[in-house]
């Protein structure tokens, strides 16, 4: 009896687990995953010409083709079977029908909206050598275009954000030595409007305003050793240790010691910050003056 007694007990409780579990189920939103809004045209957009008035361009163009890897012309032409000059015949297509009925792509304020189902257009300009995204585009045009990718220009938008927050936490952060080296590099104003050096803490707020404005050109530059190089360079010339006035086209040291000839039409800091950074014995010996010269 204990035996059939225990048998109830475990069947009626398994019975009402399974029906709590199908109810709960029941009542769970299952999630599904976000599917990408069906669009039902391409944009593109001018890259390089500001102009307010419509442009228009025509396509026929001598373009890569990599579906045959083989370089073909191209052109729009109204009802032709294909893109492709050798696909539409003279005899389908003859010169006054071509003229009267070539295709062109007008932008408009810089923008252009082509709709999918116009799939021969969409192609040429995915082919053309205007196309900025097109990495087998050839020679060099007036103008070029993109074609605008809402997710890319999300990531690009993301990733510009990060690297603005990036940047102006690292210019709060930076040791006091390293700020004015790099500040000096990226040729931040020091001084106010009456040539007074800014204090530390008005430098530091120009930096971080300046990491703030020039995110990529702050990141890219901020760790590099070029910077402490064209510190000391720039401080040389500064303090009268490195004279360009004894000999055109050279630099000298206070003293008459020769560092080097200078290229013509290259500026002086420039130049000598890459002389100091490049491999030889004069190259390291003006390195380690400058470095001396610093203490």
């Amino acid at each position: 009896m204990a035996q059939t007694a225990g048998n109830t007990i475990s069947k009626d409780n398994t019975l009402q687990a399974s029906q709590k579990a199908t109810e709960v189920s029941d009542n769970i939103s299952v999630k599904k995953t976000p599917q990408a809004p069906i669009r039902d045209s391409s944009i593109f957009m001018l890259t390089n010409d500001k102009r307010k008035g419509n442009v228009l361009i025509d396509l026929e163009e001598e373009v890569y083709d990599p579906a045959t890897k083989k370089t073909r012309a191209m052109r729009l032409v109204r009802r032709a079977p294909s893109i492709w000059l050798e696909e539409q015949p003279a005899s389908n297509f003859p010169q006054k029908y071509v003229e009267r009925n070539t295709l062109t792509v007008m932008f408009q304020e810089g923008r252009a909206t082509i709709p999918i189902h116009e799939s021969a257009t969409l192609l040429a300009m995915e082919l053309s050598n205007r196309n900025v995204g097109n990495k087998n585009r050839m020679g060099i045009k007036d103008f070029y275009f993109k074609e605008w990718n809402p997710i890319e220009e999300n990531k690009k938008a993301i990733k510009e954000e990060d690297d603005i927050i990036s940047a102006m936490i690292m210019a709060s952060k930076a040791p006091s030595s390293e700020m004015i080296q790099h500040a000096s590099y990226l040729n931040i104003q020091s001084t106010d409007e009456q040539g007074i050096p800014y204090d530390e803490d008005a430098l530091r707020a120009a930096y971080i305003r300046f990491a703030k404005n020039n995110s990529s050109k702050f990141l890219k530059s901020i760790h590099s050793p070029t910077v402490k190089v064209a510190y000391l360079v720039r401080r040389a010339f500064n303090e009268g240790k490195i004279d360009l006035g004894l000999q055109e086209g050279a630099a000298y040291w206070q003293d008459g010691g020769f560092i080097s000839t200078l290229p013509e039409g290259r500026d002086a800091i420039e130049y000598l910050t890459e002389y100091a950074q490049t491999y030889g014995d004069k190259n390291t010996e003006f390195k380690n003056q400058l470095e001396q010269n610093a203490v």
